[in-house]
């Protein structure tokens, strides 16, 4: 299967916030504080104006003709910030999420970036295996952090 990783276009949105909403409902079916957070920091109208943020990062995977996957990154003083990731469910471990993560590093490197971060949840050990393989390294375990959740913070230096 080949996939393509591009920045999101406005005509992605709809398509993009709808799986971030499918993946929010997966994560956080068990705490909806922190499902309402989340869905409100990434609302279609925040999404629309993140489009136009010269310091945000939006990606969109494209596999089968269709959106597959997202990245939505920031990058502030110098650090490339991976805020979501996602990967529709029948095309995990396809090596989409692989590939928007290859494409951050590409994009953050292009911008400056000395160095990569993102949190991932403690109750999840195959993704941060999935981001060991990549070469981000654990700098903290953070219990009962945002919204009462369990995370664990990794870098990845540039």
């Amino acid at each position: 299967m080949s996939v393509l990783i591009r920045r999101i276009q406005e005509n992605d949105l709809p398509e993009v916030h709808h799986l971030f909403e499918e993946i929010l409902a997966e994560l956080h079916s068990d705490n909806p504080t922190a499902l309402e957070n989340y869905r409100g920091q990434y609302t279609l109208a925040r999404l629309h104006i993140l489009l136009n943020d010269s310091a945000t990062i939006l990606l969109a995977a494209i596999a089968d003709q269709r959106i597959s996957g997202f990245g939505f990154g920031r990058i502030a003083g110098g650090v490339g910030f991976i805020h979501w990731m996602g990967v529709r469910s029948p095309k995990r471990g396809s090596g989409i999420g692989k590939a928007i993560l290859e494409q951050f590093v590409t994009e953050f490197q292009a911008r400056g970036c000395h160095k990569l971060e993102l949190y991932t949840y403690q109750n999840r050990p195959r993704l941060r295996a999935f981001y060991e393989r990549a070469g981000f390294t654990e700098t903290a375990r953070l219990d009962k952090h945002y919204y009462k959740l369990d995370v664990t913070y990794m870098t990845r230096f540039l």
